[in-house]
């Protein structure tokens, strides 16, 4: 008689279960919905499409992601306004492939209080639309 395997693919398995995903409740925290809100109304348009001359609204359908330009991963300021830039969707997960390759932006401080360098922000933004295809 045949056995099932009780093991089931990664793809299968709910998102908290994948080896890299770590559910942080930081995002649900009521600092961080606020700022997120300022700072969508400030910055609505994604920054990489908008220095290749694309407006994107990141305000409409929840399209748009607020990034940490040095991701907490690497100790980057969590609540810091210099340390936010809004992207569209697709932009940000180019950099968060970017960032798993090995993207390394200019910063400083201390862990926890890391500030994008004077030019983080432009690199960062370069090297999202060097791998954009129009």
């Amino acid at each position: 008689m045949p056995r099932i395997n009780e093991e089931r693919p990664k793809y299968l398995l709910p998102p908290a279960t994948h080896e890299n995903h770590q559910p942080n409740d930081f995002y649900k925290s009521p600092a961080w919905r606020k700022l997120r809100v300022i700072h969508l109304r400030a910055n609505p348009l994604c920054a990489a499409c908008e220095a290749i001359g694309i407006l994107t609204d990141c305000t409409k359908y929840r399209k748009g992601a607020i990034d940490h330009i040095i991701g907490i991963r690497l100790g980057g300021a969590l609540l810091h306004p210099l340390n936010l830039m809004t992207l569209c969707a697709s932009c940000h997960a180019r950099k968060s492939k970017l960032e798993r390759d090995g993207l390394i932006l200019p910063s400083y401080g201390e862990d926890g209080e890391r500030l994008p360098g004077a030019d983080a922000r432009q690199r960062a933004i370069q090297a999202i639309n060097k791998t954009t295809t129009v």
